[in-house]
């Protein structure tokens, strides 16, 4: 498989008084195309901060990430609005649907803010939420759904535009065991289906156990568990 997202001696760093703490510590490795991956590590380690990096939402101190063949560290912000609207999909563990939205159309929303005719848009969210079991809950809203129906909504909005890789940060973090394992299952179901990069956060090792390849934060360095 090709690699779709690289990082090169990455470093982050934050600056708290007169103290610059390096949460990131000269990190590189390489994502290929189709892989779905656990970033795993303790509470404060940094593992979001990994996240946020890699999509672009906040920039290296030092280092380079690149995507196919964007230099992610080098883009400009309007250049990374684009990329990030045309090929990475985002699930947050507090679901950030829009609530005056119905689940089809928060599914439909981003292709409609890039242009797509409504009619278009709402058929491809239509036909996504069906693939997640969810064609009863097609005019509900936000209010009107349980958590793991949220965060399949989510699910759905983040894949409806054939992203080519999938941040997820704590996708089941909000749920109980039942609706976690069904949302789990919803993940890997779709990725498997559209070949996507999947990226999850977690702090589950069960969560973490189910992807190809996990990958684990500790001290600001980025060890491979798949290797050992």
């Amino acid at each position: 498989m090709s690699v779709i997202l690289a990082l090169k001696n990455v470093c982050k760093e934050f600056s708290f008084a007169d103290e610059n703490l390096k949460i990131l510590n000269d990190i590189s490795c390489e994502l290929l195309f189709g892989e779905t991956v656990a970033i795993t590590g303790p509470s404060g380690s940094g593992k979001s901060t990994l996240l946020g990096v890699m999509a672009g939402l906040e920039p290296p101190t030092s280092g380079e990430i690149v995507f196919g063949d964007r230099e992610i560290h080098n883009s400009s912000d309007d250049e990374l609005c684009f990329w990030r609207r045309s090929e990475v999909g985002f699930i947050f563990q507090n679901f950030r649907l829009v609530k005056t939205l119905s689940a089809i159309e928060n599914v439909a929303f981003p292709l409609e803010i890039q242009g797509e005719n409504a009619a278009e848009a709402q058929k491809k969210a239509r036909e996504l939420l069906a693939e997640l079991h969810l064609e009863h809950r097609l005019h509900h809203f936000p209010h009107q759904l349980s958590g793991g129906e949220k965060q399949r909504v989510a699910i759905a909005r983040a894949y409806v535009h054939n992203p080519k890789v999938i941040f997820a940060d704590e996708p089941t973090g909000n749920l109980d065991t039942h609706s976690a394992e069904k949302v789990l299952q919803s993940l890997l179901s779709i990725n498997e289906t559209h070949k996507t990069t999947l990226i999850v956060v977690t702090h589950d090792i069960a969560i973490a156990q189910r992807m190809s390849r996990q990958l684990e934060l500790i001290a600001g360095k980025l060890q491979d568990d798949s290797e050992s």
